[in-house]
C-alpha cells in the first residue's frame, strides 16, 4: 500500500477517535418568526416591532412578525411553547400574562417556569394615575385621603380583569386599604376618552397610553407606580416619593420555548442588548413613554419569579381569577379583550 493510502487512512482514524462532529451553521440561517399575544396596532406590538427593524439586520435575517391575541396573551405563548426549540420561533410577552395570568386563570395552557425560556427583558412601561381635571386632587395624598373619606365614591376604568390598570389599582388598594369602583371598558382609548368627559374619576393606566393627553393638559398626572420617573414625564413624581413605595409596569419579555439551546438564547440575548443600546432605538422607545431594559437571561428569569411571588400575594387577597366565559368570578365582571395591556 502506499504512503498517500496510509496517510488517509490516519487521518480517517483520527477523525473517528475524536468524535469530532461536523461544525453547524451558524444560527440563524432562514427567516424568524415572532409570536405577538395581543393584536394588531395595540400598545404591545409596536413596541415589539420597533425591536424587530433592528434586530432583523443585526442577525442578518428577516424576522416575521404574527400577531395572536387572545386570552390575554395566554394563545399566542401557547403558540411558541409548542414549536420546536430551535430558535425559529420566538415570541414577546408581557409581564400581565406571564405572571399575572398563572394566577387569574384556573386553568393554562402551558407552564409559565416550566415550559418558557427567558431570553432577555426588552422595555418596561410604566403605570401612572391620571384623574379628571375636575376633581379636586393635585397629589397622591389628596387622593388617597379622598378615597378613604369617601369609599365607592371615585371610580377607576380599565380593560378589564387581568389587565395592566386593573393590577396597579389592585396593588395602589391592597396597600391603602381604600375602596374604588371598577369600570371595564372595550379598549383603553374609550376608556381615556370617559375620563376625559368624567364619566370615571381615575385611571392606573400606562404612561404610552396617557402621554398626548397629558402633555396637552386633558388630563391631570397624579404619580408613576415605578421606580424612577418616567423619561418622557419627568415632572411627575413617582409613588415613592409620595410616601407609597410601589411599583407596577407592564415589562415586556423576549422568550422561547423550553430547552432552548444555550448558544441561541446567548445570541440572542446578546443581539437584544446591542439594539437597546442603538441610540435611534432607544429614542424610538423614550418618546412612546417606554423605559428599555436589558441585561441577562437570569435576570429576565429572575423577573418572572418575583412577579410570580408579587401578584400572587395581590390576587389571591382578593380571590381574583377568570373563568371558561372569560369573567372574573370575584365580582362577574367581564374580561374584556385586550386586557394584556
Amino acid at each position: 500500500m502506499t504512503g498517500q493510502y496510509w496517510r488517509l487512512a490516519l487521518l480517517a482514524s483520527l477523525a473517528l477517535l475524536t468524535g469530532q462532529p461536523a461544525r453547524a451553521e451558524p444560527y440563524p440561517t432562514r427567516p424568524i418568526r415572532l409570536v405577538v399575544p395581543y393584536e394588531f396596532g395595540g400598545t404591545i406590538d409596536p413596541i415589539g416591532r420597533i425591536l424587530v427593524e433592528t434586530l432583523s439586520e443585526q442577525l442578518g435575517q428577516n424576522i416575521v412578525v404574527e400577531n395572536k391575541p387572545g386570552a390575554n396573551g395566554n394563545d399566542g405563548v401557547a403558540e411558541v411553547v409548542r414549536s420546536p426549540a430551535d430558535g425559529y420561533t420566538l415570541g414577546i410577552a408581557s409581564s400581565n400574562t406571564l405572571v399575572a395570568n398563572p394566577w387569574l386563570y384556573a386553568s393554562m395552557p402551558f407552564d409559565v417556569e416550566r415550559d418558557v425560556t427567558p431570553i432577555v427583558l426588552y422595555a418596561s412601561l410604566p403605570n401612572i394615575l391620571v384623574v379628571n381635571r375636575s376633581l379636586p386632587i393635585k397629589d397622591l395624598r389628596q387622593f388617597t385621603a379622598y378615597a378613604r373619606a369617601n369609599p365607592g365614591k371615585l371610580s377607576y376604568g380599565s380593560t378589564g380583569i387581568g389587565s395592566s390598570m386593573y393590577l396597579a389599582a389592585e396593588l395602589y388598594k391592597s396597600r391603602t386599604d381604600t375602596f374604588l369602583v371598577h369600570i371595564p371598558f372595550n379598549s383603553p382609548g374609550l376608556a381615556t376618552h370617559r375620563l376625559i368627559e368624567g364619566e370615571i374619576d381615575a385611571m392606573f393606566q400606562l404612561v404610552p397610553g396617557v402621554l398626548a393627553q397629558v402633555r396637552a393638559g386633558n388630563l391631570r398626572p397624579i404619580g408613576v407606580l415605578a421606580g424612577k420617573r418616567s423619561s418622557a414625564l419627568p415632572g411627575v413624581p413617582t409613588f415613592a416619593e409620595q410616601g407609597l413605595p410601589i411599583e407596577s409596569a407592564v415589562w415586556i419579555m423576549l422568550l422561547g420555548p423550553k430547552d432552548l439551546p444555550k448558544p441561541i438564547v446567548a445570541r440572542l440575548n446578546r443581539e437584544t442588548n446591542r439594539a437597546l443600546g442603538n441610540p435611534v432605538l432607544r429614542g424610538k422607545l423614550i418618546q412612546l413613554g417606554v423605559e428599555p431594559l436589558g441585561g441577562t437571561s437570569e435576570t429576565a428569569a429572575k423577573y418572572r419569579a418575583l412577579g410570580l411571588a408579587k401578584w400572587g400575594k395581590v390576587l389571591n387577597r382578593r380571590h381574583a381569577s377568570i373563568d371558561a366565559g372569560g369573567a372574573d368570578k370575584a365580582s362577574g365582571a367581564p374580561m374584556r379583550e385586550g386586557a394584556g395591556r
